[in-house]
């Protein structure tokens, strides 16, 4: 066995990520990237140019593309582009460009983020063999536990069972009314519909090889899949044969940004004050990278932290607002309210005592990796931030709320329980990073891959 890893090992010298359009995608695949760099495996990636730095200020070769989608233009809409005819074949020329540069590349293997797990078609008709990889936790289902999009924890009971798997059913109808939705508000010219028909030209039927049966969206139903969370961290017992839990979800995430003067002239501040009184706690928050996308809501609750800062004057408060949302609407600003556009979140963990987030799963497993307690807050319905949020609290690491409706008061009240459960939490905190230190030590993803590498049966 050892020998057939060390040839496969030989032969597997590049690895080519494809990530969803979004940062957060990217720093969650650095963990999984700089494991296999650490292991020789030349790391590659390919996106769009404005994550070019981000991806080569973590030491990753990147290879800038622009993968256009074709639209409706002002021709009109003639019956062959309600057809989708005409459509199609720019729909195609644009694969076969963007397929063109991946040969060049001359990956032994692709991984592909799920969220696009669309062009796993693409690849298969192309003859490049990809796998999918996951930023969130295995999305399949299981009537024991609720899917990750409800704020939910699991309960062993009979109508705790049935309650799971109404929720099961309605992700299935969720999933079913996107893909309709979808085809009917593009007229049939989506990225769904035209892989499918590209699948159709190469002689492989896309539709038998998805399910609906899932949170979130849509997946396949065959092949490997790598997930980066780690198992630890979920409320399964057990998961198929071809899932992969790799716990490396975020977990070389660097602090390579610039520390301005002003956050170290903050963190000079809070230090001097926890000298003086040392029970000075420092709350850090962020809800994400993409407020801008829910942004009443975003403005309400941090107008919210700001009257709670005005009360607490005993609590230093970080506020970085992401997203591109302006800060003006905050001012004038608490003494202890600080509000910054973007830091380097790993870095702020390391000092405060416990932070608000959207219950992204980089910004929980960070939290988690650093020992801090956390209040997650979810901004959307759609993703797996309820389900962290009902982890969070499972765990006893924090507590969750709903954003919409968390009060001043409310908000105060749960700051208050984690600071008085705060050693507690961090007691769970320190045997969690445990369980989960010895599963990414037990799961090799190199080992992974070069197995799958070798197998020739997808």
């Amino acid at each position: 066995m050892l020998l057939i890893l060390a040839v496969t090992f030989f032969y597997m010298k590049t690895v080519l990520f494809d990530v969803q359009k979004y940062s957060s995608h990217y720093t969650a695949a650095f963990g999984m990237a700089k494991r296999l760099s650490d292991s020789d495996i030349k790391v590659v990636f390919i996106g769009e140019e404005k994550f070019a730095t981000q991806v080569t200020n973590e030491g990753f070769i990147f290879i800038s593309y622009q993968l256009g989608v074709p639209k409706l233009t002002s021709e009109g809409l003639s019956l062959f582009r309600i057809l989708g005819l005409h459509k199609f074949d720019e729909w195609k020329l644009m694969v076969e460009r963007y397929m063109k540069v991946v040969k060049e590349i001359n990956a032994d293997i692709v991984l592909l983020d799920e969220d696009v797990n669309y062009r796993l078609i693409w690849y298969r008709c192309f003859g490049v063999r990809a796998i999918t990889f996951s930023t969130k936790p295995f999305n399949g289902p299981d009537a024991s536990v609720p899917p990750y999009t409800i704020a939910k924890g699991p309960k062993k009971s009979l109508p705790s069972t049935l309650l799971n798997s109404i929720f099961w059913a309605f992700e299935f109808s969720k999933n079913v009314y996107r893909f309709l939705a979808l085809n009917l508000n593009s007229l049939g010219q989506c990225y769904f519909t035209f892989s499918h028909r590209l699948g159709r030209e190469h002689n492989i039927d896309f539709l038998p090889q998805i399910t609906f049966r899932s949170a979130f969206k849509w997946s396949f139903l065959s092949g490997p899949k790598l997930i980066l969370a780690p198992s630890s961290f979920d409320f399964r017992g057990s998961y198929p044969k071809n899932v992969y839990h790799l716990a490396l979800h975020g977990s070389s995430r660097s602090s390579s940004q610039t520390l301005t003067q002003r956050y170290r002239d903050l963190l000079d501040e809070v230090k001097s004050r926890r000298c003086v009184n040392p029970a000075t706690k420092l709350i850090f928050c962020s809800l994400g990278t993409m407020t801008s996308l829910f942004e009443p809501r975003v403005k309400s609750f941090f107008l919210k932290l700001r009257k709670l800062a005005e009360r607490r004057s005993d609590l230093i408060f970080i506020l970085s607002l992401g997203g591109g949302t302006r800060c003006d609407f905050l001012y004038p600003l608490p003494t202890n309210l600080n509000v910054f556009h973007t830091l380097p979140q790993t870095h702020v963990l390391q000092h405060a005592d416990m932070m608000i987030n959207h219950g992204g799963m980089n910004s929980v497993l960070e939290c988690i990796s650093f020992r801090v307690p956390q209040l997650v807050l979810p901004l959307s319905k759609q993703w797996e931030q309820n389900g962290n949020a009902a982890k969070v609290s499972h765990f006893g690491i924090g507590l969750g709320a709903d954003l919409n409706w968390i009060s001043e008061t409310e908000l105060n009240n749960k700051i208050e329980w984690i600071f008085t459960h705060h050693d507690q939490c961090k007691s769970n905190l320190e045997s969690l990073n445990k369980e989960i230190g010895k599963e990414r030590s037990e799961n090799n993803v190199t080992e992974i891959l070069n197995r799958l590498i070798s197998d020739e049966s997808f």
